[in-house]
């Protein structure tokens, strides 16, 4: 399946992770939510999600946060939401390219920024 990267802004983890259930169930993968800071515009804190290591049929994709999923299963850590300077969140995927269009909207519609 050919795969095409996307790349997303949002203001809050919770938009982030809706729009990342959605995207699994279009069958993309290899997620990386980031906490970045639109002042010095560095990544300071970042999880890497992929769908194959943590099985989101069963994970995220049925409703669980991914701050759920701990980072002692070598899935993601957990980022706090109330540490400045930070304020805004990234989101990079791999979606198959013949779902590009419906991942577009779901990205508009949870909130996101497509970049």
């Amino acid at each position: 399946m050919d795969m095409q990267p996307l790349q997303a802004t949002f203001a809050t983890q919770e938009q982030a992770e809706t729009a990342i259930r959605k995207l699994a169930s279009l069958r993309s993968d290899q997620f990386r939510l980031e906490r970045v800071s639109t002042n010095s515009g560095l990544a300071t804190e970042s999880s890497f999600v992929n769908a194959l290591d943590f099985g989101l049929t069963s994970g995220i994709a049925n409703g669980a946060s991914l701050r759920s999923l701990g980072s002692s299963e070598g899935v993601i850590s957990s980022i706090s939401l109330d540490q400045a300077p930070f304020n805004a969140f990234e989101l990079t995927a791999q979606v198959p390219k013949e779902a590009i269009g419906m991942a577009q909207t779901v990205i508009s519609q949870a909130g996101g920024q497509l970049h």
